[in-house]
């Protein structure tokens, strides 16, 4: 089965949840969500908030949902 994994956005790098996802390897598809540090991007790219994570949570799911083994 597939299994996403969603890295926190509160500073929190995909790299700290490692055992979790070498825990799920043997028995599932694993995916990881992984976000740049909010320190790293300029202002001028806009805001990223509570909403525009869900919205990707949601796009993403979307993906997953849609996709085929081997594909």
């Amino acid at each position: 089965p597939k299994l996403l994994i969603v890295a926190p956005m509160s500073g929190h790098y995909a790299t700290l949840l490692r055992g979790t996802v070498e825990a799920f390897l043997p028995s599932h598809d694993v995916f990881i969500t992984d976000w740049t540090d909010a320190r790293l991007v300029p202002s001028t790219v806009g805001p990223f908030d509570l909403d525009d994570y869900i919205d990707y949570l949601v796009e993403i799911l979307g993906v997953l949902s849609q996709r085929r083994d081997g594909v």
